[in-house]
């Protein structure tokens, strides 16, 4: 359907008419709902090279903000990936 893993969801998007920066974001888990289920400011905008990051998404800061024009090879170095926990209920996953 071209939409994601999530249809059902909506999100409102509040941008500063003067900094064209986005200042909140709204997170509705059903479209139908009226209040959100959280509500997001984001703030700390920092230039990164030629872009524009926000760190500061009230409990859910951005840290260690890297920004790269090509990846170093040992950027892939320390990258580790977890295997998930095998199925607890018996099932083949």
């Amino acid at each position: 359907n071209g939409v994601g893993e999530t249809p059902q969801n909506k999100y409102h998007v509040y941008i500063d008419p003067k900094t064209h920066l986005v200042v909140q974001w709204d997170f509705y888990r059903n479209y139908t709902d009226t209040e959100p289920l959280f509500r997001t400011p984001w703030a700390d905008w920092s230039r990164y090279g030629a872009i524009m990051l926000s760190g500061d998404r009230g409990q859910r800061k951005l840290t260690d903000i890297e920004v790269y024009d090509h990846f170093p090879p040992e950027l892939f170095e320390r990258l580790s990936v977890e295997k998930p926990a095998p199925s607890d209920t018996g099932m083949v996953r």
